[in-house]
């Protein structure tokens, strides 16, 4: 069987939660993705400490605490790339 996808939300909006787990309950549902959620960058930092094996992650860029663009530069710090085809956070 193969793994869902590990998918971390880190919004502050109080709708964000509820609106991504009715867009995606099928999914949920039949296993293809399990969702984890932070309110702001800090809590994120400790939800991926204790689950690095997070997929993806669906990431505001205004949070209180610790916002977005602070994550993503945390997070390139603490894992710096290893090669050109090394997978890194990145912000569209």
């Amino acid at each position: 069987m193969i793994r869902p996808s590990k998918i971390l939300g880190v919004d502050d909006e109080a709708d964000f939660e509820l609106l991504i787990r009715q867009r995606f309950r099928r999914q949920i549902r039949d296993g293809e993705f399990t969702f984890r959620f932070a309110h702001h960058g800090k809590e994120a930092l400790d939800v991926l400490a204790a689950e690095p094996d997070t997929d993806l992650m669906l990431l505001d860029i205004n949070m209180p605490v610790m916002d977005g663009l602070t994550l993503l530069t945390e997070l390139r710090e603490r894992n710096p790339p290893c090669g050109r085809s090394s997978s890194q956070p990145m912000a569209t």
